[in-house]
């Protein structure tokens, strides 16, 4: 199981389970090279940075659904450029998660599990229940980012009733271990020895994305729609 998302000491404690040390933040501005671009890429599968920073955007934006899916607030994401911008171990933490997904999706394939168009629906209308349960407005999330978590939430569930938890996190590891994994350098660079180690449940406290190492664009350029990682 990857790792997952601490914030501080106010997080219940079964949530505190350390990602990174850095602090950079990172600004999520919008841009048309983004649509091209892959943020992460798990073998032949990728997921866009726009897709990806609407992901990041939509969740931190919400205090009500970081609460419910991360156990974090608003406060414990947002960087220091202020709205629009994120703590990069925030970042790191949904990279992780896109990553561990597109891997379950694979264990899945090579199993020849399937899920059908009506239990991802259930599933859809289980989550925006829940999320509207808890005050969330459906409004501010992208459809494109509800319907991979609902399909997300299906193909763990699905893998679950197939598989014993340990041959689960053995085929996980395997195709960890098998597949490129990149990342954008405007997120950072893959660490695949921490990724692996938290999937071995040898180690949470360490972030699969090591922080970038200058601001991108280049910090003397004029203003750009670009996203934008300042120095620590």
């Amino acid at each position: 199981m990857v790792a997952t998302y601490v914030a501080s000491d106010p997080v219940p404690k079964r949530r505190l389970v350390p990602l990174a040390a850095a602090v950079a933040a990172v600004g999520l501005l919008s841009t048309g090279c983004a649509d091209q671009s892959a943020a992460i890429r798990v073998g032949d599968e990728s997921i866009s940075e726009k897709d990806f920073l609407a992901e990041v955007d939509a969740l931190g934006s919400s205090d009500e659904a970081l609460q419910l899916i991360v156990g974090a607030s608003r406060e414990d994401v947002v960087g220091s450029m202020g709205e629009g911008s994120y703590q990069q171990r925030f970042v790191a933490f949904m990279a992780d998660q896109r990553v561990y997904a597109l891997l379950l999706h694979q264990v899945a394939d090579d199993e020849g599990i399937e899920v059908d168009v009506d239990t991802m629906q259930t599933v859809r209308d289980q989550i925006e229940g829940e999320l509207e349960g808890n005050g969330v407005d459906l409004a501010d999330f992208p459809e494109a980012y509800l319907d991979r978590l609902a399909t997300d939430i299906a193909v763990a569930q699905a893998l679950e009733e197939s598989m014993a938890p340990e041959d689960q996190q053995a085929a996980v590891l395997e195709q960890a271990e098998g597949t490129d994994i990149e990342v954008s350098s405007r997120l950072g660079s893959w660490n695949q020895d921490a990724f692996l180690a938290s999937l071995q449940g040898q180690s949470q406290s360490i972030a699969s994305i090591d922080p970038p190492e200058a601001p991108l664009p280049d910090p003397d350029a004029e203003p750009s729609d670009e996203l934008i990682v300042p120095g620590g």
